[in-house]
């Protein structure tokens, strides 16, 4: 047993007394030294996050705060060979020991800000959030189940209306509550009033009404205070409805366009905020759909610029280019917004991506050859904050690969894939390599084929963009809608940077070959590591030839060949059966509390495709297991 002694700083809190306990814990075993010491200090004068890290056998470890010594002494760690890539327990790799104490010299001063993952509900696990410490990840939601531990590693907490993200008028200015007395508190349409909250067809209220906006304003400020749901936030979303409609009055048409309304709404509040919350909070207004430009009316000479974030949310974009990619119609488009933005230079730009966005359902899907390029465009050109939905805590598998990825090159760190496959697989990172690189070719098919892709124009109204989705036009095939998108997704014909759907099939069939070679030789954490890409990749794969067999059964029918019909009818069934008895693969995404549940029921609910199978197999005269109540089609949000 190696003696390893931390030198803590004077009054040291429970953070730094936490790197002292997890220095002590890797480091008592296997290394070829007797002692090992590691002198901690606090330099206040540095950045909040900011460390340097020097020495060899007696290291010295200096640090802004004691969340910058927690980092530096992961570091540390990561000098001697040990690395974390994800919650799951076997994905901690343990150098072979003995390890000779490296010479270490690091200074640290992370890329962003924040850096962590956008959620709503409690689903963290304690190894969830020691792995985003582990690797210098610092965000994530308020709403958590081990505050103490969060406080602990230093996180940065976000707030959202408790009902999630879109439902902050649902929370706060409830028609059930208020609209039999003030109607004129919301939206006008056609010339009366509409009380419609539900997410099928939600109308924000009326955002020109000034007694509806002090409402609204007493409202927040009531759970922000202490004792309220929110009472220990710094930061708020404030979001309209997702895909909701605009009150149509006059007062509301004068304050310019949709955006221009929202943040002249979230500037009454955060005034009367400023008030009425002794703490700073700041609201984060989205640039999301309807609301990507930047207003088109001027704003207030006293707007609360220094309270109001924009939070840009390019979702309707593409994964086989970088989001500054000039060529790709949909990033193009995304760009020309967020480039209006950094321009305007006023407010405090965050960025959310969609690496794991609402129907990916934790697919198995790669993106670290975009990841590096666009989070340095994003920092480059002005955030400071960066986040993406909707990871999972456990079960990576594949996932581990675009997390590792978003990490590293978030906290300003080079990220290198053929480390990680080396450590992670050992044995079989020869075939694992061969994997990931058929992998990543298919995953740039992903937007359009799993969830949808914008087609670089906005509607006339301003109401949001034009958007491709195969599995949407599955879902209204009675009006014969194209399945494919020229230059993005094509049946027969792909490019260079997108794989047609044929070429898809082979990308995968390859892959499951090399993934079937990969041998852990006995290696129990490999093996383990191996199972979860398995299950993961499995459940890919099913939902690709689900949707495909849907597509062929549609066209054999209205071409009249029934007994081909037949036939695919018979495959629909196998594969959508599997889907529907895999719960495993979308068991982490969310939890108690969030919304869109039932996109995760099993495998098969995330297509949405649910219906349109159902009916297929009563029409077929085919026998399925019932459907439960909850897996109905849900309305998506985000």
């Amino acid at each position: 047993m190696n003696r390893i002694e931390v030198l803590l700083p004077e009054n040291a809190g429970e953070t730094a007394r936490f790197a002292a306990a997890e220095l002590k814990h890797f480091l008592s075993g296997g290394i070829a030294a007797e002692k090992i010491t590691v002198r901690m200090q606090l330099e206040p004068e540095r950045g909040e996050e900011e460390f340097l890290l020097g020495g060899c056998r007696d290291y010295a470890l200096s640090g802004g705060s004691e969340t910058a010594l927690l980092y530096g002494a992961y570091e540390l760690l990561k000098q001697f060979g040990f690395r974390f890539y994800s919650p799951d327990p076997w994905d901690t790799v343990v150098p072979a020991g003995p390890v000779c104490p490296p010479e270490v010299r690091v200074h640290f001063l992370p890329a962003f800000e924040w850096r962590g993952f956008f959620a709503v509900e409690k689903r963290d696990t304690e190894d969830f959030l020691l792995w985003m410490a582990r690797n210098y990840m610092n965000y994530w939601t308020g709403n958590v189940n081990h505050p103490e531990l969060c406080r602990k590693l230093g996180m940065k907490l976000r707030g959202n209306p408790p009902s999630g993200m879109h439902r902050l008028f649902e929370d706060y200015l409830s028609p059930a509550e208020y609209a039999q007395e003030h109607p004129e508190y919301y939206a006008l349409h056609d010339g009366e009033r509409v009380f419609s909250f539900h997410p099928e067809n939600p109308w924000n209220p009326c955002t020109s009404n000034p007694d509806a906006a002090r409402l609204l304003a007493e409202n927040i400020v009531n759970d922000l205070n202490p004792g309220g749901r929110l009472g220990s936030v710094s930061s708020l979303t404030f979001a309209p409805f997702d895909n909701g409609h605009w009150c149509e009055c006059e007062n509301c048409a004068a304050q310019g366009n949709r955006t221009a309304r929202l943040l002249l709404l979230a500037d009454r509040c955060s005034k009367e905020i400023r008030r009425k919350v002794k703490r700073p909070v700041r609201l984060i207004v989205p640039a999301y759909h309807e609301t990507l430009p930047p207003p088109d009316s001027v704003l207030p000479e006293d707007f609360d610029y220094e309270r109001i974030a924009i939070e840009f949310f390019p979702i309707e974009r593409c994964y086989a280019h970088t989001i500054d990619d000039p060529g790709c119609p949909a990033n193009a488009m995304l760009k020309r917004y967020y480039d209006a933005w950094s321009r305007l230079g006023k407010f405090q730009l965050l960025v959310c991506e969609y690496y794991n966005v609402s129907t990916f359902a934790s697919a198995a899907l790669v993106f670290d050859d975009t990841i590096p390029h666009d989070l340095e465009f994003y920092r480059r050109t002005g955030s400071c904050y960066i986040s993406y939905m909707h990871v999972s805590t456990a079960l990576w598998g594949e996932l581990a690969v675009s997390n590792c990825a978003f990490a590293s090159v978030a906290a300003g760190l080079e990220f290198s894939r053929s480390d990680l496959l080396e450590k992670r697989y050992g044995p079989a990172a020869a075939a694992m390599t061969h994997f990931y690189e058929l992998l990543q070719r298919f995953s740039h098919l992903a937007k359009p084929l799993f969830h949808y892709v914008g087609t670089g124009k906005m509607r006339p109204d301003g109401s949001g963009t034009y958007q491709f989705s195969f599995e949407q036009a599955l879902l209204c095939h009675r009006d014969d809608p194209p399945y494919f998108m020229p230059g993005h997704f094509e049946e027969e014909s792909g490019s260079a940077d997108i794989p047609s759907l044929k070429e898809a099939f082979v990308l995968l069939d390859e892959a499951a070959g090399w993934l079937e070679r990969a041998d852990s030789d006995g290696n129990k954490r490999v093996r383990q590591c191996l199972e979860t890409d398995r299950m993961r990749f499995l459940f890919t794969v099913r939902r690709v030839r689900f949707t495909w067999t849907l597509l062929r059964l549609l066209r054999a029918e209205k071409s009249g060949a029934q007994a081909e019909a037949r036939k695919l009818a018979d495959e629909l069934r196998l594969c959508g059966e599997a889907l529907r008895r895999d719960t495993l693969s979308i068991a982490h995404i969310r939890a108690a509390g969030a919304p869109n549940l039932n996109l995760y029921v099993n495998a098969l609910t995330p297509t949405r495709l649910q219906r349109q199978y159902g009916a297929k197999m009563r029409q077929y005269g085919l026998e399925i297991q019932p459907f439960k109540a909850e897996e109905g089609v849900t309305v998506i949000q985000g």
